[in-house]
């Protein structure tokens, strides 16, 4: 089989070409005849091509391609990150071939938590794949590199006052402790997911929860990160920063206590639905404990549950964020 031919029969297995833009593709021959193949299937609906600009802009579209929406690999609008979670959304997606590497993302914006584990759970049950973890921010940057990038930033200590000086070291200390345990717990959450093969009342507790923990781990990441930017000396830091520190209960309705078989987990806030009662009342002597899949969904249940998780993992009174079996739980009023 001829190079032509072997090539041709590559791009007609596919369900996307991507087309990368540069100057030497649009003058080969090579790879105009390749783009015409191409062009032929995706007429009769068997192919979906994507251009691609790479981050140099000054590249056109080729003609074939001109007027047409394309992706880029441009790092300031996601970069390859950004492209692999978009491709996700094209018809087709699910057919990846055997031992493939595929790259899963945990990306943290202003409204919370986009991922695509459940999308990487589906297809890594129907192919042997090797899942790349990445944990991003709002505009597709890694956070466990930015936050490696701090690490070696020489902090504006000479203009702080020399009494405050051990207490910034000591909370930049704590900080870096807290940021390296986050590193390495949230990849251990995003391998749970997708190991998760439970059935469907106790996936959506699983789910639910390890997508608070998440979301908890990388907000927290990322207000660290922002913290010791400003200790270096980069960005300003006002009230409304340190605010920003903890995400918000999930929940607003009465706070219960929450036990895993004889310890107790802590008190959170559930809904309002959940365990009878209203906040003001007195705790009853004996209160008694039940279920609380007897009040709640399950997935309100995973969240209640890893919001106390999570927030005990960065106070350093657990050393990981394992979710309890769903059947030793308990809960009552607080």
């Amino acid at each position: 089989m001829t190079l032509r031919a072997s090539i041709q029969e590559a791009i007609s297995q596919s369900d996307i070409y991507l087309y990368l833009v540069s100057d030497a593709a649009n003058s080969s021959d090579c790879i105009r005849d390749e783009l015409k193949f191409a062009l032929g299937l995706e007429h009769e609906n068997a192919l979906r091509i994507v251009p691609v600009r790479l981050p140099d802009p000054d590249s056109p579209l080729p003609p074939l391609l001109r007027g047409r929406f394309y992706a880029t690999l441009d790092p300031t609008e996601g970069g390859a990150a950004r492209l692999a979670h978009d491709l996700t959304s094209f018809p087709g997606h699910e057919k990846i071939p055997e031992d493939c590497r595929l790259s899963v993302t945990a990306r943290l914006t202003e409204y919370g938590l986009v991922h695509t584990l459940d999308q990487a759970r589906y297809l890594a049950a129907r192919a042997r794949v090797e899942t790349h973890i990445l944990l991003l921010n709002d505009v597709y940057d890694a956070l466990d590199k930015l936050y490696r990038n701090v690490v070696k930033a020489r902090f504006a200590l000479d203009s702080i006052p020399r009494e405050d000086r051990r207490s910034i070291e000591e909370i930049v200390s704590s900080i870096h402790s807290q940021s390296r345990n986050i590193v390495k717990e949230a990849p251990l959450v995003c391998r749970i997911f997708l190991a998760n093969t439970a059935d469907k009342l106790d996936q959506e507790y699983y789910d639910k929860g390890h997508e608070r923990i998440l979301h908890t781990l990388l907000h927290r990441l990322q207000w660290n990160i922002e913290y010791l930017r400003h200790v270096r000396g980069d960005t300003p830091f006002d009230e409304r920063s340190v605010n920003t520190r903890c995400l918000p209960e999930e929940f607003c309705g009465h706070c219960c206590e929450f036990f895993a078989a004889n310890e107790k987990l802590g008190t959170i806030e559930v809904p309002r639905h959940g365990h009878p009662g209203p906040s003001s009342q007195v705790k009853l002597i004996p209160w008694g404990l039940s279920s609380p899949f007897n009040d709640m969904l399950s997935g309100e249940v995973g969240i209640a549950i890893d919001d106390l998780l999570a927030r005990r993992f960065l106070a350093h009174t657990l050393p990981s964020t394992e979710m309890p079996s769903p059947g030793i739980l308990k809960y009552g009023l607080a």
